[in-house]
């Protein structure tokens, strides 16, 4: 499912142009806020498309072997209230929270910005090739729409359909992407969006098994030339991946870096600073004689 290979930032920037026009969308194309495409980094390529809450080790669940969902999230409103004063059934709230620092839910991120997509498939595991993916989400919204009849009730509650999901109230099959508040300036520096998991716990690249609805791949290796239409444009393709050999991941990096993208950028605080100057300063030999050669 791989589709362009990425060595430097210009050739990223390249790709996401070219799905802009390749995919434009007519009825909001006049409307210079709105974003067509989410992006997800990851630093290796093996990583899936799964929230924490559903990841497995080996033959197990990693935090469902021993308790459900709502124990974990009652837990987290236990130990946090001190802290958080957010009413006990605000859920959605709770969630958004919890998926912040690093409790597992059924929530998974993504982002309207390319380039924090893109820092985050570099940021570590330099031995490994990152991938990006890309989520054309009027597409993807378009498609599960028509395959899952459920889903419709999330037009009318948007953000609300997440506390009827957690009460077991609202019962789609597919994920559906939607805007959380930003609880945090990181949420706002890293242009978040969360895609929250229905009842099927799978990964979504493998969750669209059935004959009749088949994942539907984006095709990112179309050449530059033309332009399509809305009505030429392939409605049902939302999903595509392009990957990060681990070669390039210090290079990308370094490009990032001198267009303010890096640590202190997407982690605003003094825990960003810090890690922005120890990245700075630390010296990787193999790097050094690589740029020499």
């Amino acid at each position: 499912m791989e589709g362009n290979t990425i060595h430097s930032v210009s050739d990223y920037l390249s790709v996401v142009d070219r799905l802009k026009r390749q995919y434009p969308n007519n009825l909001v194309s006049n409307n210079p806020i709105y974003h067509q495409f989410l992006f997800r980094g990851h630093s290796d390529k093996r990583y899936k498309l799964l929230p924490g809450l559903f990841r497995t080790n080996g033959e197990h669940k990693e935090y469902l072997t021993w308790g459900t969902e709502q124990n974990i999230i009652n837990q987290f409103i236990l130990e946090a209230s001190v802290y958080l004063k957010i009413p006990k059934d605000d859920y959605v709230t709770w969630l958004e929270y919890a998926q912040h620092y690093g409790v597992p839910t059924r929530l998974l991120d993504w982002t309207e910005n390319p380039l924090v997509a893109l820092y985050f498939a570099c940021k570590d595991k330099n031995d490994k090739d990152g991938e990006i993916w890309i989520l054309n989400k009027i597409n993807y919204n378009s498609y599960i729409n028509k395959i899952d009849d459920s889903i419709f009730k999330i037009k009318l509650v948007k953000r609300e359909a997440v506390n009827s999901l957690f009460k077991n109230e609202f019962k789609p099959k597919y994920p559906f992407v939607y805007l959380p508040y930003y609880v945090d300036s990181r949420m706002s520096a890293q242009s978040s969006f969360f895609m929250a998991w229905g009842t099927t716990e799978t990964p979504l690249e493998e969750m669209f098994s059935e004959e009749k609805n088949q994942m539907k791949i984006i095709n990112g290796n179309v050449g530059d030339d033309g332009f399509k239409s809305y009505e030429s444009a392939r409605l049902d393709e939302f999903i595509m991946s392009t990957i990060i050999p681990a070669d390039r991941k210090q290079a990308i990096l370094h490009e990032l870096d001198t267009i303010g993208i890096n640590e202190k950028t997407l982690f605003p605080g003094i825990d960003g600073i810090g890690r922005y100057v120890e990245r700075l300063y630390r010296f990787d030999f193999n790097e050094y004689l690589q740029n020499m050669l």
